[in-house]
């Protein structure tokens, strides 16, 4: 998972989308792996945007879905920080 040739972010995004076209529920895994390097939220929709040219709906829903809980997950795990610190 970690080709010399690529760095990790662009790595995951590429599992994501592979792991997405196939309707493996490892995708959310590489997903969040994919934010946690810094993959932004349009990085992330372009890959789904990709899968879905050759994969169709089912993976844009899965998709939207996938990163619809990751971003609560990283507002909830924000705010919990934030609240924790005060």
């Amino acid at each position: 998972m970690y080709p010399k040739n690529f760095d990790v972010k662009t790595a995951q995004l590429m599992l994501f989308g592979m792991l997405l076209m196939d309707g493996s529920d490892a995708a959310v895994l590489h997903a969040i792996a994919a934010r946690r390097a810094g993959a932004s939220w349009g990085e992330m929709q372009d890959t789904v945007n990709l899968c879905f040219l050759f994969r169709g709906m089912s993976a844009a829903n899965k998709g939207a879905e996938i990163m619809g809980n990751i971003a609560h997950r990283e507002v909830t795990e924000a705010a919990t920080k934030n609240g924790a610190s005060a």
